[in-house]
């Protein structure tokens, strides 16, 4: 299948196409409804990588005769489970991420990622997790969005791209 236009909103409430109007040339796999949207899971043919394309901002979908891709490649896809790793359906690198959260933050902890998860709890009112992450700037606004209850334990590489994600954002600050 081809999409066209993939779309992205302007400052004046406009939907504009991305990239110039690229042609992408995908092998669909499913759609999933997240945080009010739908979503298209697809392997993106050219840079050969699952991609996510919101629905509503697809224009000029057309089916083509190509052959896609091997289903082997969305064998790792469970797209029930998706939404647990990633944040906003903006994908990033999956990394096994460990959390070290304060008490409170268990029921926001199994809400997102399942209640079967293994739980590390400590003596000092925190628990750690380690969870299958989609490594996006989306997950560290998630994390800072519980101001400092919840920390990146390890690896040491995403703690420290969060740091930077940190930075760079108390940089744009007026």
């Amino acid at each position: 299948m081809c999409i066209r236009d993939s779309c992205e909103w302007t400052v004046d409430k406009v939907l504009v196409e991305k990239h110039d109007g690229k042609i992408y040339r995908v092998t669909p796999n499913a759609l999933v409804w997240d945080d009010e949207n739908y979503y298209l899971i697809a392997h993106d043919e050219d840079d050969d990588k699952i991609k996510y394309f919101r629905a509503d901002k697809m224009r000029k979908v057309t089916a083509t005769e190509e052959k896609g891709c091997p289903n082997s490649v969305f064998k790792d896809i469970n797209p029930a489970e998706m939404s647990k790793n990633t944040f906003g359906m903006f994908g990033g690198k999956k990394k096994i991420v460990t959390l070290k959260c304060k008490d409170w933050l268990c029921g926001v902890i199994f809400d997102r990622f399942g209640n079967d998860i293994i739980v590390d709890k400590n003596k000092n009112g925190t628990f750690c997790v380690s969870v299958d992450i989609a490594v996006s700037g989306q997950f560290f606004g998630w994390v800072s969005s519980f101001g400092g209850d919840m920390t990146i334990k390890a690896p040491q590489s995403v703690a420290e791209e969060y740091k930077e994600h940190l930075k760079k954002t108390c940089e744009g600050i007026l």
